[in-house]
């Protein structure tokens, strides 16, 4: 092993006396109690001394991992892949990883409210990656190796089912604690490895591993164990951490130390990655930035002998330099974030207090609308009253004209000179009615009309419904008048009549 380190930022990297990332109470307890795990022998640790390309030209980089435990860092200067070491041994990773991994990694003791390891919607994203590669199938065999607490096959299948596609899903886990919230959420999910796979001998349409691959140890083994699982149009989609994409990562504090773990046995470039999947007949149909790839099987495949070793000595340089630009440029970002949310909480709150305003503003407009349909009713019921009175005073005019017409006919043949006067004083009192009832045509005219003000003028309807009541009255003392000289009239006609035959 090569330490060349001449620049600063390289001496910055190979501080022991410092922990780059900030413990809480239970990933402090879990790091001491690995410690003594490895010190009693129970975790066994080796030295790594060949990188997976073959080459034996490591240089180092670090002699810690972020949590500051001694697991330093080397780079292969033929092919720049980074390489932790010493790293665990490979019998030692399903007792790290049910006791270890995950208190050290997310500081909790268990995983009660941990929905998803890396991140929520990494299951729709993946399968929007793959779903223009899957083969046409109704129903697709799917494995991931390391399915955390399965919310990636999870939202896998719903962005699945979207499509008319149906997922048989298996994963794999060494977490008791994962298993248990893979069970919750219905997904297939056994104890182990690819190693416990291959006893199913399966074929799959599709291997994930989502942030697993940089944890494998012997690269070329693990790869051409899930060449066994894969047929010829089968997928295998990896995502890792890419070393290159620290400058945007607030949470590894912008640094290489910070970003550098003992459960990452490799950290990759893209370059790195391709390359270790070509050694082993894969290749890449898709790949991007952010270290997302998805492969298959093919048997041209060109070994490019990409060497990223100057490219990632000089991004650590670079991040080293501008460590304190991107810590600055993060803090504002974030206190724009903050101003904004808080903007939008304001405005959120705001928004509730307009809504309680209109709420009340619609429940009285609603009362008002209530009391005009109940008003419209009292006014259709007067309408129709007034309209059956109208109805009512015709009916007795011609009741009482028909009377008199008899009368004059039956009676009245031998008194024409006489019933003359009283025909004339009837007829004037008639035509005197006449004009009353055009006058009273015309009261009735104006109060439909004030009626129809009425609807447009809520708040005057009180008055001029009273009007209204007291026009009524009238009109009901001015017909019980009438029907009072009716029945005078009659007497006197009776009077008259009975006097006539005395006479004779």
């Amino acid at each position: 092993m090569i330490n060349s380190l001449n620049h600063d930022f390289r001496k910055e990297l190979l501080r022991t006396d410092i922990v780059p990332k900030e413990l809480n109470k239970v990933t402090q307890k879990y790091k001491e109690l690995f410690l003594a795990d490895i010190k009693r022998g129970k975790i066994k640790v080796e030295d790594v001394t060949q990188c997976q390309c073959g080459s034996h030209n490591l240089e180092e980089l670090t002699k810690i991992d972020r949590f500051g435990l001694p697991f330093g860092s080397l780079i292969c200067k033929a092919c720049g892949l980074v390489i932790t070491s010493p790293r665990l041994s490979q019998d030692s990773l399903p007792y790290y990883y049910d006791k270890f991994y995950h208190p050290l990694t997310y500081g909790k003791e268990h995983l009660e409210n941990q929905e998803a390891l890396f991140a929520k919607g990494q299951g729709k994203k993946i399968f929007e990656i793959v779903k223009d590669f899957l083969p046409p199938k109704d129903t697709l065999r799917v494995l991931e190796i390391g399915a955390g607490t399965g919310n990636v096959l999870l939202e896998f299948k719903e962005e699945a089912k979207n499509e008319n596609i149906q997922i048989d899903e298996i994963g794999t886990e060494y977490s008791q604690d994962c298993i248990i919230k893979c069970q919750e959420k219905n997904i297939n999910i056994i104890y182990g490895n690819i190693q416990t796979i291959l006893t199913y001998k399966e074929k799959f349409d599709l291997i994930i591993l989502s942030h697993v691959f940089e944890h494998f140890i012997d690269l070329q083994k693990e790869l051409n164990d899930i060449k066994t699982l894969m047929h010829q149009e089968s997928l295998l989609f990896i995502e890792v951490p890419g070393i290159m994409e620290n400058h945007k990562k607030h949470y590894y504090n912008f640094s290489f130390l910070g970003y550098s773990v003992h459960a990452h046995m490799y950290n990759f470039t893209l370059e790195s990655l391709n390359r270790i999947l070509s050694l082993s007949e894969f290749k890449a149909l898709f790949s991007n930035n952010d270290v997302s790839s998805v492969y298959h099987l093919s048997n041209d495949v060109i070994d490019k002998n990409d060497n990223s070793y100057s490219k990632v000595l000089n991004y650590l340089e670079f991040l080293d330099y501008n460590q304190n630009y991107f810590k600055q440029e993060y803090f504002k970002n974030n206190q724009m974030i903050t101003n904004r949310d808080d903007a939008i909480h304001r405005l959120k709150a705001e928004i509730e207090k307009q809504s309680i305003i209109i709420e009340n503003r619609d429940i009285t407009i609603y009362d008002l609308k209530e009391k005009i349909e109940k008003q419209s009713i009292m006014i259709e019921n007067r309408d129709n009253a007034i309209r059956d009175l109208k109805q009512k005073q015709s009916i007795m005019i011609e009741n009482r004209d028909n009377a008199i017409r008899d009368l004059k006919i039956r009676d009245l043949k031998q008194k024409i000179e006489k019933q003359s006067i009283v025909i004339e004083n009837r007829d004037n009192a008639i035509r005197d009615l006449k004009q009353k009832i055009e006058k009273q045509s015309i009261v009735i005219e104006n109060r439909d009309n004030a009626i129809r003000d009425l609807k447009q003028k809520i708040e005057k309807q009180s008055i001029v419904i009273n009007n209204k009541d007291h026009l009524l009255e009238e009109l009901k003392i001015k017909i019980v008048n009438l029907e009072e000289i009716l029945s005078s009239r009659k007497k006197i006609l009776k009077v008259l009549f009975q006097g006539g035959y005395k006479n004779d």
